[in-house]
This record gives structure tokens, C-alpha cells and sequence, in this order.
């Protein structure tokens, strides 16, 4: 994937990002991303963000971490190799 700032190449990463949920905000940890060694920006695959959404709506706690979340009825861990 390449930066669309700077159009360099972009490495594997992962970040954290607030959710706001029904007036609350939820903080997801160790979300996979990309990030641009050139100018430092970041982004995620569409599927990762509606993921983050859906687990945000679930957590009862202020922070979760999406490595640690594991979808139902899957026996993977996701953000785990």
C-alpha cells in the first residue's frame, strides 16, 4: 500500500484510535495499520475499521485490544501470527 500523502511505501504497524459509541468514547489498542516511515501517516484496510466499530460497540470496558478479540464461532485471535 502506498502513502497517499507522499506516495512512499507503506509498513506494517499497528495503532490505537478512540470510537465514539453511543456518547461514550472507546479506546481500541494494538490495531493493525499501516504507517509511511516518510511522513508518518497512518491507515487501516476499511474491513479493520468496521471490526474496531463492532467491538467498540460490544466492550462494556473504556479500552480493549483488538489483538486480544476473538470473533465468535473462530478460533483465531485476530492481530496474532
Amino acid at each position: 500500500m502506498k502513502c497517499n500523502v507522499c506516495k512512499t511505501k507503506m509498513k506494517d504497524a499497528t495503532t490505537e484510535i478512540e470510537v465514539l459509541v453511543k456518547g461514550r468514547k472507546v479506546k481500541a489498542l494494538n490495531v493493525p495499520a499501516y504507517n509511511c516511515p516518510n511522513c508518518d501517516e497512518i491507515r487501516m484496510d476499511e474491513l479493520i475499521e468496521k471490526l474496531v466499530q463492532t467491538y467498540a460497540k460490544g466492550s462494556k470496558e473504556a479500552t480493549f485490544d483488538f489483538a486480544e478479540v476473538k470473533p465468535r464461532g473462530v478460533g483465531i485471535t485476530l492481530g496474532k501470527k
